[in-house]
């Protein structure tokens, strides 16, 4: 008997009904007869672990999988005759889109630099923006200043950091800075009749 295995690929936070299944092809050699019985391996560093339960010509590939390259080995076994054959799964980032909250503030003023103040369009179920860096294109009274994002961090349900899981885009957001209002007081003086005038002068508060 001879075997084969094709690859296949899967985008992180595939679901259970869309995960990549791996089928083998066998061949079997002239005057071989009976059934063929499968057994399906992962494989780390040239070290194979059996599958339980993954013993038929597919196997499904188990969801929680990391982006990554993942290799997997078949073993046909017919009479006398065993082969193998090695495949591969690639699991490929989810694309994620990060963009930055409108914002308004006074001249002088700093934006709120935390994550609560970016959207993430993309997450997988239950996982979350747990940062992100913020930075302004101008920081006058100006008609185009924007927000933009970068370096987002992302963590699943347990806190973990699963941002590599991620290919990230980050989409700028509007930030508006208003004028401060000044107030401009002259400060009392007085003379008596004949004298010089004082040095006049003011103060300035908000």
């Amino acid at each position: 008997v001879s075997i084969t295995a094709s690859p296949s690929e899967a985008v992180y936070g595939y679901a259970a009904s869309s995960a990549p299944v791996l089928t083998a092809e066998t061949v079997k050699g002239e005057g071989a007869s009976g059934d063929v019985s499968y057994q399906w391996y992962k494989v780390n560093n040239g070290a194979e672990t059996a599958i339980d339960g993954a013993a038929g010509v597919s196997y499904t590939v188990e969801t929680g999988l990391d982006a990554g390259t993942y290799t997997y080995r078949v073993k046909a076994e017919l009479e006398d005759s065993s082969q193998s054959a090695d495949t591969e799964v690639t699991v490929t980032q989810a694309p994620l889109t990060v963009t930055a909250r409108p914002q308004t503030i006074v001249y002088g003023g700093a934006i709120e630099n935390t994550a609560d103040q970016a959207t993430a369009e993309g997450l997988v179920s239950g996982h979350r923006l747990s940062g992100v860096t913020l930075t302004t294109s101008d920081k006058n009274v100006t008609a185009n200043v924007t927000i933009t994002p970068g370096t987002a961090a992302v963590a699943d349900a347990s806190g973990k950091n699963v941002t590599a899981n991620y290919a990230i885009t980050y989409k700028d957001g509007k930030l508006t800075i208003t004028r401060r209002p000044v107030t401009v007081t002259a400060d009392d003086k007085s003379k008596t009749y004949g004298e010089t005038d004082p040095l006049l002068t003011y103060a300035v508060g908000p």
